[in-house]
Protein backbone atom coordinates (compact mmCIF):
# COMPACT_ATOMS: atom_id res chain seq x y z
CA UNK A 1 0.00 0.00 0.00
CA UNK A 2 1.45 3.32 -1.04
CA UNK A 3 1.93 5.94 1.70
CA UNK A 4 -0.02 9.15 1.27
CA UNK A 5 2.18 12.15 0.54
CA UNK A 6 1.33 15.26 2.56
CA UNK A 7 1.77 18.84 1.38
CA UNK A 8 5.06 20.23 2.73
CA UNK A 9 3.61 23.71 3.27
CA UNK A 10 3.55 24.69 6.94
CA UNK A 11 0.38 23.67 8.82
CA UNK A 12 -1.14 22.12 5.67
CA UNK A 13 -2.63 18.64 6.11
CA UNK A 14 -3.90 18.18 2.57
CA UNK A 15 -2.62 15.42 0.33
CA UNK A 16 0.13 16.39 -2.08
CA UNK A 17 -0.92 16.50 -5.72
CA UNK A 18 2.10 18.15 -7.36
CA UNK A 19 5.88 17.93 -7.16
CA UNK A 20 8.10 20.97 -7.75
CA UNK A 21 10.94 19.68 -9.92
CA UNK A 22 13.14 22.62 -8.97
CA UNK A 23 13.08 22.27 -5.17
CA UNK A 24 11.81 18.65 -5.00
CA UNK A 25 8.97 19.46 -2.59
CA UNK A 26 5.44 18.04 -2.59
CA UNK A 27 2.48 20.47 -2.55
CA UNK A 28 -1.28 20.40 -2.65
CA UNK A 29 -2.72 22.23 -5.65
CA UNK A 30 -3.39 25.41 -3.62
CA UNK A 31 0.11 25.69 -2.19
CA UNK A 32 1.67 24.57 -5.46
CA UNK A 33 0.07 27.57 -7.19
CA UNK A 34 1.24 29.83 -4.37
CA UNK A 35 4.72 28.35 -4.62
CA UNK A 36 4.75 28.83 -8.39
CA UNK A 37 3.51 32.42 -8.03
CA UNK A 38 6.22 33.17 -5.45
CA UNK A 39 8.89 31.95 -7.89
CA UNK A 40 7.48 34.21 -10.60
CA UNK A 41 7.52 37.14 -8.17
CA UNK A 42 11.16 36.41 -7.35
CA UNK A 43 11.99 36.38 -11.06
CA UNK A 44 10.25 39.73 -11.51
CA UNK A 45 12.20 41.16 -8.59
CA UNK A 46 15.44 39.94 -10.15
CA UNK A 47 14.39 41.52 -13.45
CA UNK A 48 13.89 44.84 -11.63
CA UNK A 49 17.39 44.58 -10.16
CA UNK A 50 18.83 43.88 -13.63
CA UNK A 51 17.02 46.90 -15.06
CA UNK A 52 18.40 49.14 -12.31
CA UNK A 53 21.92 47.87 -12.94
CA UNK A 54 21.46 48.43 -16.67
CA UNK A 55 20.42 52.03 -16.04
CA UNK A 56 23.37 52.50 -13.69
CA UNK A 57 25.86 51.22 -16.26
CA UNK A 58 24.44 53.41 -19.02
CA UNK A 59 24.24 56.53 -16.88
CA UNK A 60 27.67 58.12 -17.42
CA UNK A 61 27.27 60.60 -14.58
CA UNK A 62 26.90 57.82 -12.02
CA UNK A 63 28.90 55.02 -13.61
CA UNK A 64 31.99 56.98 -14.72
CA UNK A 65 34.63 56.76 -11.97
CA UNK A 66 36.34 59.89 -10.65
CA UNK A 67 39.86 58.50 -11.06
CA UNK A 68 40.44 60.81 -14.06
CA UNK A 69 40.28 63.81 -11.73
CA UNK A 70 42.66 62.04 -9.36
CA UNK A 71 45.02 61.36 -12.29
CA UNK A 72 45.05 65.06 -13.25
CA UNK A 73 45.90 66.00 -9.67
CA UNK A 74 48.67 63.42 -9.63
CA UNK A 75 50.05 64.79 -12.93
CA UNK A 76 50.12 68.36 -11.60
CA UNK A 77 51.89 67.22 -8.46
CA UNK A 78 54.40 65.27 -10.57
CA UNK A 79 55.16 68.42 -12.63
CA UNK A 80 55.70 70.39 -9.43
CA UNK A 81 58.12 67.76 -8.16
CA UNK A 82 60.09 67.80 -11.45
CA UNK A 83 60.27 71.61 -11.42
CA UNK A 84 61.40 71.58 -7.80
CA UNK A 85 64.12 69.07 -8.66
CA UNK A 86 65.36 71.16 -11.61
CA UNK A 87 65.51 74.34 -9.50
CA UNK A 88 67.49 72.48 -6.88
CA UNK A 89 70.03 71.30 -9.49
CA UNK A 90 70.32 74.83 -10.96
CA UNK A 91 71.18 76.18 -7.52
CA UNK A 92 73.77 73.45 -7.01
CA UNK A 93 75.41 74.29 -10.38
CA UNK A 94 75.53 78.02 -9.56
CA UNK A 95 77.19 77.30 -6.23
CA UNK A 96 79.79 75.08 -7.91
CA UNK A 97 80.51 77.76 -10.56
CA UNK A 98 80.93 80.56 -8.01
CA UNK A 99 83.18 78.41 -5.84
CA UNK A 100 85.39 77.52 -8.82
CA UNK A 101 85.47 81.14 -9.95
CA UNK A 102 86.48 82.39 -6.48
CA UNK A 103 89.27 79.82 -6.17
CA UNK A 104 90.81 80.62 -9.57
CA UNK A 105 90.49 84.38 -9.10
CA UNK A 106 92.24 84.15 -5.73
CA UNK A 107 95.10 82.11 -7.22
CA UNK A 108 95.54 84.49 -10.17
CA UNK A 109 95.57 87.50 -7.84
CA UNK A 110 98.29 85.82 -5.79
CA UNK A 111 100.49 85.13 -8.84
CA UNK A 112 100.00 88.63 -10.20
CA UNK A 113 100.97 90.12 -6.86
CA UNK A 114 104.17 88.06 -6.72
CA UNK A 115 105.23 89.15 -10.21
CA UNK A 116 104.55 92.84 -9.51
CA UNK A 117 106.52 92.73 -6.26
CA UNK A 118 109.57 91.01 -7.78
CA UNK A 119 109.63 93.38 -10.77
CA UNK A 120 109.62 96.38 -8.43
CA UNK A 121 112.37 94.86 -6.30
CA UNK A 122 114.46 93.80 -9.34
CA UNK A 123 114.86 90.26 -7.90
CA UNK A 124 113.55 88.22 -10.80
CA UNK A 125 115.34 84.88 -11.29
CA UNK A 126 115.00 82.00 -13.73
CA UNK A 127 113.72 79.72 -10.95
CA UNK A 128 110.99 82.24 -10.18
CA UNK A 129 110.06 82.42 -13.86
CA UNK A 130 109.83 78.61 -14.05
CA UNK A 131 107.72 78.46 -10.86
CA UNK A 132 105.29 81.08 -12.07
CA UNK A 133 105.06 79.41 -15.49
CA UNK A 134 104.23 76.02 -13.90
CA UNK A 135 101.55 77.62 -11.73
CA UNK A 136 100.02 79.33 -14.75
CA UNK A 137 99.96 76.08 -16.74
CA UNK A 138 98.32 74.27 -13.82
CA UNK A 139 95.66 76.97 -13.55
CA UNK A 140 95.07 76.81 -17.31
CA UNK A 141 94.47 73.05 -17.12
CA UNK A 142 92.03 73.49 -14.23
CA UNK A 143 90.14 76.22 -16.07
CA UNK A 144 90.01 74.14 -19.26
CA UNK A 145 88.74 71.13 -17.31
CA UNK A 146 86.03 73.17 -15.66
CA UNK A 147 84.94 74.72 -18.97
CA UNK A 148 84.82 71.29 -20.64
CA UNK A 149 82.57 69.85 -17.92
CA UNK A 150 79.18 68.60 -19.13
CA UNK A 151 75.92 67.38 -17.66
CA UNK A 152 74.77 63.79 -17.57
CA UNK A 153 71.04 63.85 -18.25
CA UNK A 154 69.32 60.52 -17.99
CA UNK A 155 65.86 60.14 -19.51
CA UNK A 156 63.10 60.27 -16.94
CA UNK A 157 61.77 56.70 -16.89
CA UNK A 158 58.15 56.50 -15.78
CA UNK A 159 57.24 53.20 -14.16
CA UNK A 160 53.91 52.14 -15.61
CA UNK A 161 52.92 50.80 -12.19
CA UNK A 162 53.04 54.32 -10.73
CA UNK A 163 49.51 54.74 -12.03
CA UNK A 164 47.39 51.59 -12.10
CA UNK A 165 43.70 50.82 -12.31
CA UNK A 166 42.66 48.38 -9.61
CA UNK A 167 39.31 46.65 -9.66
CA UNK A 168 38.03 44.38 -6.93
CA UNK A 169 37.36 41.00 -8.51
CA UNK A 170 36.26 38.04 -6.43
CA UNK A 171 38.52 35.05 -6.93
CA UNK A 172 40.51 32.58 -4.87
CA UNK A 173 43.61 34.73 -5.48
CA UNK A 174 41.99 37.42 -3.32
CA UNK A 175 42.62 35.24 -0.29
CA UNK A 176 46.36 35.18 -0.79
CA UNK A 177 48.65 36.35 0.61
CA UNK A 178 46.81 36.22 3.91
CA UNK A 179 46.82 39.36 6.08
CA UNK A 180 48.23 39.29 9.58
CA UNK A 181 45.81 37.68 12.04
CA UNK A 182 43.86 39.88 14.43
CA UNK A 183 43.37 37.09 16.95
CA UNK A 184 44.62 33.54 17.33
CA UNK A 185 43.54 30.58 19.41
CA UNK A 186 45.73 27.51 19.85
CA UNK A 187 43.87 24.19 19.78
CA UNK A 188 45.47 21.14 21.39
CA UNK A 189 45.00 17.51 20.31
CA UNK A 190 42.82 18.44 17.37
CA UNK A 191 42.30 17.63 13.74
CA UNK A 192 41.65 20.45 11.35
CA UNK A 193 37.84 20.21 11.14
CA UNK A 194 35.88 23.34 11.92
CA UNK A 195 32.24 24.30 11.39
CA UNK A 196 30.54 27.70 11.27
CA UNK A 197 27.10 28.99 12.09
CA UNK A 198 26.46 32.73 11.76
CA UNK A 199 28.83 34.39 14.26
CA UNK A 200 30.05 31.19 15.89
CA UNK A 201 32.60 28.45 15.20
CA UNK A 202 32.55 24.85 16.36
CA UNK A 203 35.98 23.31 17.02
CA UNK A 204 37.45 20.39 18.91
CA UNK A 205 39.84 21.37 21.68
CA UNK A 206 41.45 19.04 24.21
CA UNK A 207 38.79 16.27 23.98
CA UNK A 208 35.97 18.80 24.03
CA UNK A 209 33.64 20.36 21.48
CA UNK A 210 33.81 24.13 21.88
CA UNK A 211 31.69 26.91 20.42
CA UNK A 212 33.70 30.10 19.85
CA UNK A 213 32.36 33.62 19.38
CA UNK A 214 33.71 36.36 17.10
CA UNK A 215 36.53 37.08 19.53
CA UNK A 216 37.48 33.37 19.54
CA UNK A 217 36.34 33.07 23.14
CA UNK A 218 34.86 29.74 24.28
CA UNK A 219 31.18 30.37 25.05
CA UNK A 220 30.05 26.74 25.36
CA UNK A 221 31.73 23.35 25.56
CA UNK A 222 30.91 19.69 26.03
CA UNK A 223 33.04 16.51 26.29
CA UNK A 224 33.72 14.58 23.07
CA UNK A 225 34.25 10.82 23.46
CA UNK A 226 33.47 9.48 19.99
CA UNK A 227 36.93 9.07 18.46
CA UNK A 228 38.61 11.34 15.88
CA UNK A 229 36.45 13.92 14.09
CA UNK A 230 36.80 13.76 10.31
CA UNK A 231 34.41 16.55 9.36
CA UNK A 232 31.69 18.78 10.82
CA UNK A 233 29.28 21.35 9.43
CA UNK A 234 26.06 23.22 10.19
CA UNK A 235 22.62 22.07 9.06
CA UNK A 236 20.17 24.95 8.80
CA UNK A 237 17.24 22.58 8.30
CA UNK A 238 17.99 20.61 11.48
CA UNK A 239 19.34 23.68 13.31
CA UNK A 240 22.17 21.48 14.57
CA UNK A 241 25.82 20.77 13.87
CA UNK A 242 26.53 17.47 12.09
CA UNK A 243 29.75 15.70 13.07
CA UNK A 244 31.43 12.83 11.20
CA UNK A 245 33.84 10.57 13.10
CA UNK A 246 35.19 7.05 12.78
CA UNK A 247 32.35 5.92 15.06
CA UNK A 248 29.57 7.32 12.90
CA UNK A 249 27.58 10.50 12.33
CA UNK A 250 26.42 12.66 15.24
CA UNK A 251 24.44 15.86 15.76
CA UNK A 252 25.14 18.57 18.33
CA UNK A 253 22.43 20.88 19.62
CA UNK A 254 24.09 24.30 20.07
CA UNK A 255 21.69 25.30 22.87
CA UNK A 256 21.74 22.21 25.07
CA UNK A 257 25.16 20.96 23.84
CA UNK A 258 23.66 17.44 23.76
CA UNK A 259 25.22 14.97 21.30
CA UNK A 260 23.13 12.29 19.59
CA UNK A 261 24.04 9.74 16.92
CA UNK A 262 22.20 9.75 13.60
CA UNK A 263 20.97 6.40 12.27
CA UNK A 264 22.95 6.59 9.03
CA UNK A 265 24.95 3.46 8.28
CA UNK A 266 27.67 3.53 5.64
CA UNK A 267 26.45 1.69 2.52
CA UNK A 268 29.92 0.29 1.87
CA UNK A 269 30.87 -1.93 4.80
CA UNK A 270 34.55 -1.73 3.84
CA UNK A 271 34.63 2.07 4.06
CA UNK A 272 33.68 4.78 6.55
CA UNK A 273 32.03 8.15 6.18
CA UNK A 274 34.66 10.78 5.47
CA UNK A 275 33.14 14.20 4.72
CA UNK A 276 29.80 15.88 4.15
CA UNK A 277 27.79 19.07 3.83
CA UNK A 278 24.20 20.32 4.01
CA UNK A 279 22.32 22.38 1.45
CA UNK A 280 19.03 24.07 2.27
CA UNK A 281 17.17 20.77 1.95
CA UNK A 282 19.56 17.83 1.71
CA UNK A 283 22.47 16.10 3.37
CA UNK A 284 25.41 15.01 1.19
CA UNK A 285 27.94 12.45 2.43
CA UNK A 286 31.01 10.82 0.91
CA UNK A 287 33.20 7.90 1.91
CA UNK A 288 36.95 7.56 2.16
CA UNK A 289 39.10 6.05 -0.56
CA UNK A 290 39.55 6.02 -4.32
CA UNK A 291 36.50 6.32 -6.60
CA UNK A 292 34.41 7.81 -3.80
CA UNK A 293 30.63 7.94 -4.10
CA UNK A 294 28.45 10.83 -2.96
CA UNK A 295 25.20 10.00 -1.15
CA UNK A 296 22.24 12.37 -1.10
CA UNK A 297 19.73 12.23 1.79
CA UNK A 298 16.56 13.94 2.91
CA UNK A 299 16.66 15.23 6.49
CA UNK A 300 12.99 15.92 7.23
CA UNK A 301 10.57 14.49 8.08
CA UNK A 302 13.00 11.57 8.24
CA UNK A 303 16.48 10.73 6.99
CA UNK A 304 16.14 8.82 3.72
CA UNK A 305 18.65 8.02 0.98
CA UNK A 306 17.59 9.68 -2.28
CA UNK A 307 20.44 8.76 -4.60
CA UNK A 308 24.00 7.48 -4.78
CA UNK A 309 26.25 9.31 -7.26
CA UNK A 310 29.00 6.92 -8.27
CA UNK A 311 32.15 7.39 -10.30
CA UNK A 312 32.56 8.98 -12.82
CA UNK A 313 29.78 11.40 -11.77
CA UNK A 314 31.15 11.91 -8.25
CA UNK A 315 34.81 11.74 -9.30
CA UNK A 316 37.05 9.73 -11.63
CA UNK A 317 38.11 6.17 -10.82
CA UNK A 318 41.65 7.27 -9.87
CA UNK A 319 40.42 10.16 -7.71
CA UNK A 320 39.13 10.58 -4.19
CA UNK A 321 36.86 13.21 -2.67
CA UNK A 322 38.80 15.28 -0.17
CA UNK A 323 36.02 17.56 0.99
CA UNK A 324 32.47 18.77 0.44
CA UNK A 325 30.95 22.17 1.06
CA UNK A 326 27.82 24.01 -0.05
CA UNK A 327 26.06 27.33 -0.26
CA UNK A 328 22.29 27.25 -0.67
CA UNK A 329 21.80 24.74 -3.52
CA UNK A 330 25.33 24.80 -4.93
CA UNK A 331 27.73 21.99 -4.07
CA UNK A 332 31.52 22.40 -3.91
CA UNK A 333 33.80 19.36 -4.14
CA UNK A 334 37.56 19.18 -3.54
CA UNK A 335 38.98 16.21 -5.46
CA UNK A 336 42.47 14.71 -5.44
CA UNK A 337 44.16 11.91 -7.41
CA UNK A 338 47.12 9.61 -6.74
CA UNK A 339 49.46 12.08 -8.47
CA UNK A 340 48.67 14.59 -5.72
CA UNK A 341 46.79 16.81 -8.19
CA UNK A 342 43.87 18.74 -6.72
CA UNK A 343 40.90 20.45 -8.34
CA UNK A 344 37.89 22.30 -6.98
CA UNK A 345 34.53 21.63 -8.69
CA UNK A 346 31.34 23.65 -8.38
CA UNK A 347 28.20 21.75 -9.33
CA UNK A 348 24.45 21.58 -9.03
CA UNK A 349 23.24 19.94 -5.82
CA UNK A 350 20.27 18.57 -7.76
CA UNK A 351 22.13 16.71 -10.52
CA UNK A 352 25.87 17.06 -9.63
CA UNK A 353 26.36 18.57 -13.09
CA UNK A 354 29.64 20.54 -13.08
CA UNK A 355 29.32 24.30 -13.55
CA UNK A 356 33.06 24.98 -13.49
CA UNK A 357 36.32 23.57 -12.14
CA UNK A 358 39.57 25.14 -10.89
CA UNK A 359 42.96 23.42 -10.66
CA UNK A 360 44.51 23.81 -7.19
CA UNK A 361 47.86 22.14 -7.85
CA UNK A 362 49.66 25.36 -6.84
CA UNK A 363 48.43 24.77 -3.29
CA UNK A 364 50.42 21.52 -3.01
CA UNK A 365 53.53 22.62 -4.92
CA UNK A 366 55.75 23.13 -1.84
CA UNK A 367 58.74 20.78 -1.79
CA UNK A 368 61.15 19.60 0.91
CA UNK A 369 59.11 20.83 3.83
CA UNK A 370 57.72 18.71 6.63
CA UNK A 371 54.70 20.91 7.09
CA UNK A 372 52.59 21.84 4.07
CA UNK A 373 49.58 24.12 4.02
CA UNK A 374 47.10 22.02 2.09
CA UNK A 375 43.84 23.91 2.03
CA UNK A 376 42.11 27.12 2.81
CA UNK A 377 39.38 24.85 4.07
CA UNK A 378 36.51 27.06 5.05
CA UNK A 379 35.75 30.77 4.80
CA UNK A 380 33.14 32.07 7.17
CA UNK A 381 31.66 35.56 7.28
CA UNK A 382 31.43 37.32 10.63
CA UNK A 383 31.70 41.08 10.49
CA UNK A 384 35.12 40.20 9.17
CA UNK A 385 36.28 36.98 7.53
CA UNK A 386 37.40 34.04 9.60
CA UNK A 387 39.66 31.62 7.79
CA UNK A 388 40.68 28.38 9.42
CA UNK A 389 43.91 27.03 7.98
CA UNK A 390 44.38 23.31 8.20
CA UNK A 391 47.95 22.26 8.85
CA UNK A 392 48.92 18.73 7.74
CA UNK A 393 52.07 17.13 9.07
CA UNK A 394 52.55 14.77 6.13
CA UNK A 395 52.78 16.54 2.78
CA UNK A 396 52.56 13.23 0.90
CA UNK A 397 49.18 12.29 2.38
CA UNK A 398 46.28 11.73 0.03
CA UNK A 399 43.68 11.94 2.75
CA UNK A 400 42.99 13.43 6.14
CA UNK A 401 44.61 10.58 8.01
CA UNK A 402 47.24 12.33 10.12
CA UNK A 403 46.67 13.59 13.64
CA UNK A 404 47.53 17.19 14.41
CA UNK A 405 49.06 17.76 17.83
CA UNK A 406 48.11 21.42 17.79
CA UNK A 407 46.31 23.74 15.42
CA UNK A 408 45.80 27.48 15.36
CA UNK A 409 42.75 29.29 14.12
CA UNK A 410 43.50 32.81 12.91
CA UNK A 411 40.88 35.54 12.68
CA UNK A 412 41.68 37.66 9.61
CA UNK A 413 40.42 41.08 8.67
Amino acid sequence: MMSLRICTAESCKRAASALCISCEQDFCIVHFNEHSDSLVIQCLQLADVINKLFDQVNNISTFRPDFLIELDKWCQEAHREVNKFCEKKKQEFKEIFHKEQDQRTTELDRLRGQITQLILEQEVTEDFIDSIDNSIQSLQRQIDQFQSAHLTLRPLVIDDDLVAFHQQISSYNDLLPLPSPQRTIQLENNWYSVAAKDNFLLVQHDSKLCILDEQLNVVKETPWTHHIILDMFWSKLLAQFIIISFEGIFVLDENSMIINQLPIACHNNKKTWYCGTCTNKNLFLSVEGISSSIYKYTLLPSIQLIKEYRSPISCKEDERIQDLSSSKNVLAIVIKNYRNEVHFDLCSSRTLERQWSIELNWMTAEKNVETTWKFLYQKVTFNQTCIALKNFLNNNALCRGHHIVSQAIHLMS
